[in-house]
């Protein structure tokens, strides 16, 4: 390990925060302009003073403070049991690193009055940055700065500022990632090498080399030009390429996914044998990539990573035990972030980014999962969450397909910025930011069947205690304090299920209706005063309860009925022209025979047929004469309001107040058999409209785009309109308001 934690105080975004127990990889995520890229500057200013050059120095979070402080804590655990090492008592480098860093090291634990771990030795290193500009190391030792910058050594690749077509920085990466004792090495040995292999027993090579001492004066080679130019000598040539191909004649994403990968590779091949343990920040790797790509370039890093790592105990061929290099990565990509946290595993760490009160605020996220169904399904619509600003998780495709809806979204623009995801138990519990340890806001929509089930024979509603639990939920305030909000919050929970247990549920003779309670009234009340609290939210019923009810009555019926004269058209076959010529010369007498003439002519077929004048009067009167009896038939059979509204939710799959639907096995043990014989003989006479009812059908989009049409026609401005919408959609609207979260 090099770095163990990273410490900021008062710095640029940065209050006060401290990065702890820092992994191999660390994924830094958040928001545009929460601070991530403050990370790197400030780490870059750090080495750059480190490296006793000049630069500018960052600003003060707060000028009211006189300071700010740079903490870095090193790892020197594998260095220091190097240096103690018997056969290393003769190594010069070794015996300074004794004689500063690790006896700087003691004494800063005896300051402190801590104890040194046989297993764990540290160093910190911090840098004050003055109001006035001026700096100030922890330690006044050049030797040990020099020290903590040779032995982890600090990169940064900012992908949108790299020079793709010149790679010399991979240079100075190479100079760095190796310890050779030059000093053996003198400029005379070389000389004489030369002049032996070229010169043939004459010494034009160091005739030539004196001429140019001669002629002009060079600064002497430091130690990582030297290295850097033995390097180069071994090696074929200088000039990087892909592939045996130019750089310039690639594309800019080829050449940006080499530069990095080759750059990382480097980083860690070339450091399993040394104790020099590096730092490398990579700011948004992504761009320029293909999301593939991306996800290419962390399989390749994982790939290296793993080919050096040991796997058991012992000697194992190419592998060690050496720490691996520090890499942070900043990304604004699902797809980095999915494959870091898929491959990884417990050797990664994300980071997520966010502000508070102005101040960047920094989370460490719950990114190690054991339960590997999660694993299988976390993919891209599951990692895009960990950016999201509000996540609204939802139970189905058909909610999914609401609160998305693009009229809805532009009427109410707040859902432009959230996140809707349709989740399972599993993803639930693992993606929810109380789990994963993100400050991200989310509520989770549930039907009210997940809270309640209802006992037909006792008339009773009992409280479930799966995915939903208040018993849990008032569980947690057990120990609140008089004056509390959790004290209120356990109050009204109590006072809730003392009225529950109290309570005999009444019914109308259909058994779908609840008469003596409010139950719009009370599921609005459990909502906001104890489900809301906890992040979640129920229906009364499901989301179709929401859309069809007593108020959306009157524009649900238009809507059916605009839909049978608009898009319930004559079959798309070969021969319709007779069949409809056929039916206009049987006239149908009644309504069965009505229907009968519908059901072999007409099907959802929004494309109008070529037909003659006659077979077209035919078509338009018969979809009139549907249209009327679909409305009789509908207010005959059910001639109350509520009534019909259950009734057409029970038809679109919804559930009625009592929680039960025509799908559930029990619906006819619960309503009367007259009543669901009722149910039954409608969808089968009206099946040429089966093409709406169904779940997935795309009824919500159109009856959804119809009302909102319709409610925008007759309203004189936005206020109109949104006051007409909260009065037929009153429990929609109160979700909507809901999920407002700034």
């Amino acid at each position: 390990m090099g770095i163990k934690s990273i410490k900021i105080k008062n710095l640029l975004s940065y209050d006060e925060i401290h990065i702890s127990d820092i992994k191999d990889i660390n994924c830094i995520i958040g928001r545009n302009n929460t601070g991530k890229s403050n990370l790197l500057k400030l780490i870059r200013f750090f080495y750059t003073k480190l490296e006793r050059r000049d630069a500018l120095p960052p600003k003060l979070n707060n000028n009211y403070s006189s300071y700010g402080e740079i903490s870095i804590e090193y790892d020197i655990t594998r260095i220091s049991k190097i240096v103690r090492g018997h056969k290393n008592n003769n190594n010069k480098f070794f015996k300074q690193i004794a004689s500063t860093l690790l006896k700087q090291a003691y004494y800063e634990r005896l300051s402190f009055f801590l104890t040194e771990s046989k297993n764990d030795k540290t160093f910190t290193l911090s840098l004050k940055i003055n109001n006035d500009e001026s700096v100030q190391w922890s330690t006044k030792d050049t030797k040990t700065l020099n020290i903590i910058n040779h032995l982890f050594p600090y990169f940064d690749i900012e992908t949108r500022h790299v020079d793709l077509y010149d790679w010399d920085k991979l240079w100075v990466l190479i100079s760095k990632l190796k310890s050779f004792n030059t000093e053996k090495i003198s400029n005379e040995e070389i000389v004489a090498f030369f002049d032996s292999k070229i010169g043939e027993n004459s010494k034009s090579y160091s005739d030539y080399i004196n001429k140019i001492k001669e002629i002009t004066k060079t600064s002497k080679y430091g130690y990582k030009e030297k290295v850097l130019n033995y390097v180069k000598v071994g090696l074929d040539g200088q000039t990087f390429q892909i592939d045996g191909k130019k750089l310039e004649i690639q594309s800019d994403g080829t050449n940006s996914f080499k530069y990095i990968e080759i750059f990382l590779s480097l980083l860690i091949s070339l450091t399993r044998r040394d104790y020099i343990t590096p730092i490398v920040f990579i700011d948004e790797p992504e761009i320029g990539l293909h999301p593939k790509k991306s996800e290419q370039l962390i399989e390749n890093l994982y790939e290296i990573y793993m080919s050096f790592k040991k796997s058991k105990e012992g000697i194992e061929q190419n592998k060690y035990a050496t720490p691996y290099p520090n890499i942070f990565m900043s990304t604004h990509s699902p797809n980095i972030l999915k494959s870091v946290v898929k491959e990884f595993g417990i050797n990664q760490q994300v980071l997520h980014f966010s502000m508070l009160n102005e101040n960047t605020n920094i989370r460490k996220m719950n990114s190690t999962y054991d339960d590997h169904r999660f694993l299988n399904i976390f993919n891209d619509n599951e990692a895009r969450l960990f950016f999201s600003e509000f996540i609204f998780f939802v139970e189905g495709v058909t909610e999914q397909e609401l609160f998305s809806n693009k009229l809805l979204t532009n009427k109410f623009q707040h859902l432009k910025n959230i996140d809707i995801y349709a989740t399972s138990d599993v993803a639930l519990k693992y993606i929810n930011p109380s789990y994963s340890n993100t400050a991200i806001p989310y509520i989770v929509l549930y039907d009210a069947d997940h809270l309640f089930s209802f006992d037909n024979q006792n008339k009773k509603f009992t409280l479930k205690t799966g995915k939903l639990s208040i018993a849990q939920v008032r569980n947690k305030y057990k120990y609140s304090y008089i004056g509390s909000s959790n004290f209120q919050a356990k109050r009204n929970i109590d006072m809730f299920l003392k009225g529950l247990n109290n309570t005999t549920i009444q019914t109308d003779s259909n058994n779908i209706n609840i008469t003596n309670i409010d139950w719009h009234g009370l599921i609005n009340r459990i909502n906001k005063f104890i489900l809301s609290k906890e992040n979640y939210w129920i229906t009364s019923t499901t989301i179709e309860g929401c859309l069809i009810n007593e108020k959306s009555l009157i524009l649900f019926k238009k809507w059916m009925l605009s839909e049978v004269l608009g898009n319930l058209n004559p079959k798309n076959i070969g021969n319709i022209d007779e069949i409809i010529n056929s039916a206009r010369l049987s006239p149908y007498l009644n309504d069965t025979q009505l229907l009968q003439t519908c059901e072999s002519v007409l099907s959802n077929n929004p494309a109008i047929q070529t037909l003659s004048d006659q077979n077209r009067l035919f078509i338009r009167k018969l979809k009139s004469d549907l249209v009327k009896l679909l409305s009789r038939r509908l207010n005959t059979v059910f001639p109350d309001d509520k009534i019909q509204s259950i009734v057409l939710r029970l038809l679109f799959c919804g559930k009625t107040e009592t929680l039960t639907a025509t799908f559930n096995k029990n619906f006819k043990k619960i309503v009367p058999v007259h009543f669901a014989t009722e149910i039954s003989n409608f969808r089968n006479d009206f099946t040429m409209l089966g093409y709406l009812t169904e779940k997935t059908s795309g009824w919500v989009t159109k009856f959804f785009d119809f009302s909102i049409n319709e409610i925008e026609k007759n309203s004189a401005d936005i206020k109109g309109f949104h006051d007409e919408f909260r009065l037929i959609f009153s429990e929609l609207s109160s979700i909507l308001d809901r999920l407002r979260f700034r």
